[in-house]
């Protein structure tokens, strides 16, 4: 869903994804219209642990301006 080039979740799991179980949120989301996706702009980032995902990076702009914000167009 990158790059508005889906506007819906995979109805059906993910064949990288065989026999690992997946979460609530992830079944409620299968087949389900896709958020609306945004392109930010801003002048600097800060690279944080991702609060939800342990060992993963993220890109945090928390008390930065952003400069824009627009959203994807669709699909």
């Amino acid at each position: 869903m990158l790059a508005g080039r889906r506007d819906r979740y995979r109805a059906s799991e993910h064949p990288a994804l065989a026999g690992i179980p997946v979460s609530d949120g992830q079944l409620r989301r299968q087949a389900a219209p896709a958020e609306p996706w945004y392109t930010v702009w801003v002048r600097d980032y800060d690279v944080i642990r991702h609060p939800a995902q342990l060992g993963t990076l993220a890109a945090s702009w928390r008390g930065i301006p952003s400069r824009r914000i627009r959203p994807l167009a669709p699909a």
